[in-house]
């Protein structure tokens, strides 16, 4: 089936799969472009260094009609947004927190930066897999308008890309458990996707939450978007902060009729029979690459 929004002015095909490189995000009538101040990532007096936002020449162009494309340097607004400012007040007043947020409003993106704003120290973010990690980074690279190991990176088993000036670091759940000892050069903790419960992010929780007994300066963020957020709240005696999505009128369509073509060939046809942004499921990169070379030459504008 296809779901199909008729109030999007350009077509933009995303395909899910296990290598998901990265992802346009819809159009929208205005921008904002932000600097977030970090502190150093050595321990110490907080000390601002700019971040901010560049490169909107190389954004979304729709105005005039030409092709949309995502740029560095664009900050586009998220549901997530309107939540920030409660989250950093229970974050300066409680130290942790339990977000729970749909899908898509944000939070991966959003809830780390702030953290890293109000945290001493460098602010590690939990993901369960390694494709979330990169992605992650990505997306907060090209927001900032830096390129992925420096203000953030990631982290996982035989691929790091971080720097002495990283202040959000993405990595995944056996890392972390096997540098539970490194949570003293931390100033935060963000456990995201905290729904995928694991032997490891059970251990972090619980190690997070004895450390910071010492340390409650120590920043604890843990998200999810169907957690049962009233029990870890109670587990580690903190408030929770819920987060609401954005939802788009959809039309569905079906094509039932048996098709003999290749796979990429009816997503193709698919795509040039509708107008409005599709999403597109392919079952692997093989069927998404050869997809895109068939909607090359499709004009989006």
């Amino acid at each position: 089936s296809w779901r199909i929004s008729p109030g999007w002015n350009a077509v933009t095909v995303r395909a899910i799969s296990s290598l998901v490189r990265s992802s346009r995000p819809p159009s929208t009538g205005w921008w904002a472009a932000h600097s977030f101040p970090h502190p150093p990532l050595a321990l110490g007096p907080r000390q601002p260094c700019s971040c901010t936002a560049a490169g909107l020449e190389n954004g979304w162009r729709r105005a005039d009609g030409a092709r949309a494309g995502y740029g560095r340097g664009v900050r586009i607004p998220l549901p997530i947004d309107d939540a920030l400012p409660e989250v950093r007040r229970v974050l300066e007043s409680h130290g942790a927190l339990v977000l729970e947020a749909p899908p898509g409003s944000g939070k991966t993106t959003r809830v780390p930066l702030l953290v890293a704003e109000l945290a001493v120290g460098p602010v590690w973010v939990l993901e369960p897999r390694r494709v979330a990690a990169r992605a992650a980074a990505q997306r907060v690279s090209d927001e900032l308008g830096e390129p992925v190991g420096q203000s953030v990176g990631y982290a996982m088993r035989l691929d790091r890309r971080e720097s002495a000036a990283t202040r959000v670091l993405y990595v995944t759940e056996a890392l972390l458990t096997r540098r539970l000892d490194d949570l003293d050069e931390l100033g935060g903790i963000v456990l995201d996707e905290f729904h995928e419960r694991s032997i490891h992010t059970d251990v972090a929780l619980a190690w997070v939450r004895q450390v910071r007994r010492t340390r409650p300066g120590l920043k604890l963020v843990v998200m999810s978007a169907t957690l049962d957020g009233e029990a870890v709240a109670r587990f580690l005696d903190c408030p929770r902060v819920r987060a609401e999505g954005r939802r788009f009128p959809v039309e569905i369509r079906h094509f039932g009729r048996k098709d003999e073509r290749p796979l990429e060939v009816r997503v193709s046809a698919a795509v040039r029979s509708v107008t409005g942004n599709v999403l597109a499921f392919l079952p692997g990169v093989g069927e998404i690459e050869r997809a895109a070379a068939l909607l090359a030459d499709f004009d989006v504008a």
